[in-house]
Parts: C-alpha cells; structure tokens; sequence
C-alpha cells in the first residue's frame, strides 16, 4: 500500500456551450467563497473540512486516472 498525492474530490466542471463571461464570473464566485461568511457556510455545507475552491487542470487528475486504470486492470485479472 502506498499514499497518493492529494486529489481533488468535488469538482465543478460546465460545458463547453456555456457562455464564457458567465463562465468567468461564476468562476470568481467560486474562488472567492472562503472571503465571505456566507460563502464559508455553502462551503462547509458541501464538507465540514473545506476551505476553499481552486483552479486545477486536466493534468491534475492523471495519478487519479492512473490509479483507476490499475485497479480496472486487477479486477480483470481476478476474472
């Protein structure tokens, strides 16, 4: 058993026929909620523990798909 680097478990994803200046927008929103008391209230209504919202990158989510190709490729081994 080993530890992974941290990945991120709620993501707020739009598509890509969403309207870019709405997009931007609710953007900052999010990544400012910490700043407010009501926004630390929606945030900590999603998990007691979160602080925050950050930008990731696709990048950002390789180890994730990674980890989940492995353990696709075990269970068909187990088959």
């Amino acid at each position: 058993m080993t530890w992974t680097l941290p990945i991120t478990v709620h993501i707020f994803v739009a598509t890509q026929r969403f309207p870019s200046h709405k997009l931007d927008k609710l953007r900052t929103l999010f990544l400012n909620l910490n700043n407010h008391s009501k926004g630390k209230t929606i945030l900590t209504s999603i998990k007691k523990s979160i602080t925050g919202v950050s930008k990731v990158k696709d990048e950002d989510y390789d180890e994730l798909r990674h980890i989940l190709q492995t353990l696709e490729q075990l269970a068909h081994k187990k088959k």
